[in-house]
């Protein structure tokens, strides 16, 4: 073989080698990535499952506030253990479903190590549940380096989290509600089930509005609808327009009228006697005029005359169709 050929032949085994080792970091990347897919995809079921259970120490919050024997200032509004949210807030795990690999107890960890609660962590004045999460896997652990990175980034999305490198545990701490969850679950919206557990203040300073109905006990435990109760109350004459007023759809417009006072507007007017009087009203689409009759005798002519002079108290009201 000459010195050429055997040149073509190093080449060529050179550039096998070459691609070779590309192929091998290609199959080394893609068993890297495989296996850390695998493992974000093992961790992102412990992520749901705290994500779940820090929904439902909100939800104890909020029963709390709205049971009336707390306010949003309480410390006795948080869970201090796992066991204070079962059976309503989370599903108890017993010890046959756990063997039979069905479920985890709530303060166990996939690695079967422990999970505390407490209400430990303070901002400010303030204390609020924390849960530590225990990470088996140590830091230096190039074994199961991934796995840990999967499970810390996973944990870490949820509000509130934390790596502890100290205790090699991430620290969950789950914070109050805002105000508007809290007044969402103290006052509902839909007004079912809810119940004030205070004075509703709202400081002079605004108006509640766009009501249909205004309810109020009365002492005997029955209820007076302030939406039927008098609007308006003035003196009128007779041949007065009155405009009807304006009601919630489930009520029509009402009125009542009772004579105030018989008396002459003018001298030639004055009488003596008076004998069948009435107050009324006349209605129309729009509004009511009102009337007063009365037959008087006359002091200058002596005789029984139709008169209409005098004073009519008039009332206006909702009423129930």
């Amino acid at each position: 073989m000459n010195r050429q050929s055997r040149q073509r032949g190093f080449v060529g085994v050179l550039s096998f080698l070459i691609a070779l080792s590309f192929l091998s970091l290609l199959f080394l990347e893609f068993a890297t990535a495989k296996t850390r897919e695998q493992k974000l995809s093992q961790a992102a079921p412990f992520y749901d499952r705290m994500k779940h259970a820090v929904q439902q120490i909100n939800a104890y919050q909020m029963d709390k506030v709205a049971g009336g024997n707390y306010t949003i200032n309480d410390l006795g509004i948080f869970p201090t253990h796992w066991r204070d949210l079962e059976p309503v807030y989370l599903t108890p795990c017993s010890g046959s479903e756990q063997s039979n690999g069905y479920c985890l107890p709530h303060n166990k960890t996939p690695w079967d190590t422990d999970m505390t609660m407490e209400v430990s962590y303070v901002v400010g004045e303030i204390a609020l549940p924390q849960l530590t999460i225990t990470i088996p896997m140590q830091p230096n652990s190039t074994e199961f380096a991934l796995e840990r990175d999967a499970y810390i980034g996973a944990l870490g999305k949820l509000p509130g989290a934390r790596m502890d490198e100290a205790q090699n545990a991430v620290l969950l701490v789950v914070s109050r509600l805002d105000n508007a969850i809290q007044h969402d679950g103290v006052v509902k919206r839909s007004g079912n089930n809810s119940t004030l557990t205070g004075d509703w203040d709202v400081g002079g300073e605004f108006a509640i509005t766009n009501t249909k109905d205004v309810l109020v006990r009365n002492s005997d435990g029955t209820q007076r609808n302030l939406a039927t109760a008098v609007i308006e109350t003035f003196v009128s004459k007779h041949g007065d327009r009155v405009d009807k007023p304006k009601c919630p759809t489930h009520l029509k417009p009402d009125i009542q009228v009772a004579i105030k006072g018989i008396f002459p507007h003018s001298k030639p007017n004055q009488f003596n006697e008076v004998s069948m009087q009435k107050a009324y009203t006349t209605e129309y689409a729009s509004h009511w005029t009102i009337g007063l009759d009365y037959y008087a005798i006359n002091k200058i002519s002596k005789e029984w005359v139709f008169m209409h002079d005098g004073e009519v108290s008039v009332s206006l009201r909702c009423i129930y169709h």
